[in-house]
């Protein structure tokens, strides 16, 4: 079962010539391309903006724009594979030491006045890379500790393992700015001392193999 590991924690230290060429990104899409996606639930309007860094082989970069594309099955989540934006293939490289894919590839930001709401049954972990100093947390709740919520401080200069399968929701702590983050989804870590840190190891053995 996919909620057979650990709500959450520190991946890495982040080298910060990655964290550049990924704030460099942001900056890019910021101000030269539409969002993907402007507006949730808990950051209505333009409180809440992504973008997407990967997306399947048959769509191009030119149809993304301004087009959140959403897979409708779990398994249509790993087609998410194309990198569009090559300058970043060194964040990939860095990640894949740690885990055996990386897909649906994303950056977003958050103003002070949204929030992330409550949500979670997703297939596939991710990892969070926060870009910028801001009191954010994850709040997320422990299936294996009769729903225990175990926060996460999310602080600049670190990457975080996030179970998304658990319900899960975060906020920007008062008085601060706005939350700038790339993240991803994996299928397994690829290192035995992540998978003792955070998985129940059957967990990955019942998934299907990636390439």
């Amino acid at each position: 079962m996919t909620i057979d590991y650990s709500p959450g924690g520190i991946v890495c230290k982040m080298p910060e010539e990655l964290l550049t060429l990924l704030q460099h990104q942001l900056h890019i899409f910021q101000t030269t391309e539409m969002p993907t996606l402007v507006g949730t639930n808990g950051a209505p309007g333009g409180s809440y903006k992504r973008w997407m860094i990967q997306t399947p082989p048959h769509i191009s970069h030119t149809l993304q724009s301004g087009v959140e594309l959403v897979p409708k099955e779990h398994a249509n989540e790993t087609m998410f594979n194309v990198l569009h934006y090559k300058e970043l293939h060194p964040v990939i490289e860095f990640f894949e030491q740690y885990v055996n894919s990386i897909f649906r590839f994303r950056m977003s930001t958050l103003q002070p006045t949204g929030f992330i709401e409550e949500h979670g049954n997703h297939m596939y972990p991710r990892i969070h890379i926060p870009l910028n100093e801001t009191d954010f947390s994850f709040y997320i709740n422990d299936k294996l500790n009769n729903d225990e919520v175990k926060p996460i401080k999310i602080e600049y200069g670190n990457a975080y393992f996030i179970n998304v399968s658990n319900n899960h929701w975060g906020t920007i702590g008062e008085g601060s700015g706005e939350r700038s983050t790339a993240f991803f989804s994996f299928d397994r870590f690829k290192i035995p001392e992540m998978t003792s840190k955070f998985m129940i190891p059957e967990y990955f053995s019942s998934l299907p193999q990636m390439p």
